[in-house]
C-alpha cells in the first residue's frame, strides 16, 4: 500500500504558510519513506491527533448534495479570482475523514474532508 502524509501548521492565513518550505518536504518525504506516494496540505488550524478510523459513508443523496456543494464552492472561488484558466481541472474528492480527534475521547468519525486535486497541463498527458 502507499500512503498520503498530510501537513498543517499554526498559521491559517494561507499568505502566512511557507509554502516554499512546505513544497521541500513535499518532495523529501516520499524520497525517504518509500510508503508513502503522496503529500497534501491540511487547511485549517493545526492537526494534533493522528486518523485513526473513518468515517462509515455509503453514496446517499446527502453525500452527493455535500460533494455537489463542495464542487460548486470550489469552480466559485477559481472563477472570483480569475484562475480558473490556469488550471486544467480540479477534481474535489470527499474522503472519510474527520480530522484532529483525540482517540481519548472514543468518539466516533462522523465528519469528511473536502480533498482539491488541481492538475496543470497542456496536453493532458503529463502534468503538475
Amino acid at each position: 500500500y502507499s500512503y498520503v502524509v498530510g501537513l498543517s501548521c499554526e498559521e491559517i492565513a494561507p499568505d502566512g504558510i511557507e509554502w516554499d518550505d512546505l513544497l521541500f518536504l513535499a518532495r523529501l518525504i516520499p524520497r525517504v519513506c518509500h510508503n508513502v506516494n503522496r503529500v497534501c496540505y491540511i487547511f485549517g488550524p493545526l492537526v494534533h491527533h493522528p486518523i485513526t478510523d473513518i468515517t462509515p459513508t455509503h453514496l446517499t443523496s446527502n453525500v452527493i448534495a455535500t460533494l455537489r456543494e463542495a464542487d460548486h464552492l470550489a469552480n466559485q472561488v477559481l472563477a472570483s479570482n480569475f484562475t480558473m484558466e490556469a488550471i486544467s481541472q480540479m477534481p474535489v474528492v470527499l474522503i472519510p475523514v474527520h480530522f484532529d480527534r483525540d482517540a481519548a475521547s472514543r468518539a466516533p468519525s462522523c465528519q469528511r474532508s473536502v480533498v482539491l486535486r488541481p492538475f496543470c497541463s497542456s496536453d493532458f498527458m503529463t502534468g503538475t
